[in-house]
């Protein structure tokens, strides 16, 4: 017979509950440590319509409820961090008739102006929020080699930046100040913009008081390539004609709907025009005797793919599929029927030497995408992560076949 004291073999070993019923978490829960704090993703209209009124009262209750209900439960006990909140559009007509102050006036509170400080000197440029936790996007060019960064909201608030992480290649950089409260841009869609589409940019010029300067123009160029003194290139740009500061740099470009679709840099950046006399709106300075500008912005969803990585690990770490090439010349393109990249070089231990390729090779498309110049090659290769495999077409000898190839990342 069993002793009063031992336990009741029948219950046995009884599992925890799953984690969302419960209202405590194990440290090896919570995920890595760049990811502790939750991050909601809110879907607003890229567009205005009424039913954003039905939308408000449908959250106001459902917060109320939830709210109610953590009450109860004690789960504001131990003061939890708020979850960090991000704005996306959503793919809605946009509203190409709207005012360029009302469109501006959705991102200004979520634009700042970012000054560093430097053994070189002072300058900096524009960050705009993307998360209600102090997250900024700028750009790397304003920021690299600061030893001291400030940011003024516009509410007039001054906070010290942290420098997160860059990266220099795409210009973007990611600095963080510590405020929770900060109202967020709304993140749009690149790939839904047209050639002609109006665009605007909203900057700042470091260490110069005073509003915003919100610079309307058009978009002319989609997936451009930019060729950048030293040899160095930006891939998938989006350019645009705007009346900005020469020095303008980190900048939103915003569309018809009032969502960010790019991060301006002043990479590229070539005057096309005298200067422009604009007027002076409230919440804002529009066109103030600006030169129109041949300007060029990181795409949002590359930008923010990046901001994403350089948040977790602090760098990053670009997918390698190790080729160096360049696009066919017309008489090659005639001969062939079709375009193309010549593979010049294949880097020892890459995937595309694992995979069979070799110099002279004529790489045409990737998976189910044509290839028709290195700026779409590279573009396709970012696109994936590494580990992914593609399935890669090529002409050997004026023979079509095809490989498979495993993507990595370069190591440092």
């Amino acid at each position: 017979m069993a002793h009063d004291d031992e336990p009741d073999e029948s219950l046995g070993f009884q599992p925890p509950l799953p984690p969302e019923d419960r209202l405590w978490r194990h440290p090896s829960e919570l995920g890595p440590a760049g990811a502790r704090q939750p991050i909601t993703i809110v879907e607003r209209p890229r567009a205005p319509t009424r039913t954003w009124l039905v939308g408000v009262v449908a959250f106001l209750l459902g917060a109320a409820a939830t709210l109610a209900a953590l009450e109860v439960s004690g789960a504001f006990d131990d003061h939890p961090s708020p979850p960090a909140v991000e704005t996306i559009a959503l793919p809605v007509p946009k509203n190409p008739g709207a005012d360029d102050l009302a469109l501006a006036e959705q991102v200004l509170p979520a634009v700042a102006r970012i000054d560093t400080r430097s053994p070189a000197g002072s300058r900096g440029g524009t960050g705009v929020v993307i998360r209600t936790d102090g997250v900024l996007l700028t750009s790397a060019d304003a920021v690299d080699g600061a030893d001291a960064i400030t940011v003024t909201f516009s509410d007039h608030q001054v906070l010290d930046g942290t420098l997160v992480g860059l990266d220099h290649e795409n210009d973007i950089a990611v600095v963080k100040v510590e405020r929770g409260d900060l109202p967020t841009a709304t993140i749009g869609q690149p790939g839904s913009l047209e050639l002609g589409e109006r665009a605007m940019a909203i900057s700042t010029v470091a260490g110069q008081p005073g509003s915003p300067l919100v610079g309307v123009g058009l978009v002319s160029g989609l997936g451009e390539r930019v060729d950048l003194p030293g040899g160095d290139s930006m891939h998938g740009m989006i350019r645009a004609n705007l009346r900005i500061p020469e020095e303008a740099t980190g900048a939103p470009l915003i569309d018809e709907s009032g969502a960010v679709v790019g991060v301006v840099t002043k990479r590229g950046a070539s005057g096309s025009g005298g200067k422009v006399d604009g007027e002076n709106r409230s919440g804002g300075s529009t066109d103030r005797g600006q030169r129109l500008e041949v300007r060029f912005a990181t795409p949002i969803d590359w930008a923010k793919r990046l901001s994403d990585e350089i948040l977790l690990t602090g760098r990053v770490s670009p997918v390698w599929l190790g080729i160096e090439g360049t696009d066919l010349t017309d008489s090659e393109i005639d001969a062939l029927g079709r375009g193309g990249v010549k593979v010049a070089r294949v880097s020892d231990g890459s995937p595309a030497s694992q995979a069979g390729l070799a110099p002279g090779d004529v790489v045409t498309r990737i998976d189910d995408r044509p290839i028709t110049t290195i700026s779409e090659l590279i573009v396709e290769v970012r696109s994936h992560h590494a580990g992914d495999t593609v399935r890669l077409a090529f002409l050997r000898g004026g023979e079509q076949d095809v490989t498979l190839v495993t993507l990595t990342t370069k190591s440092p």
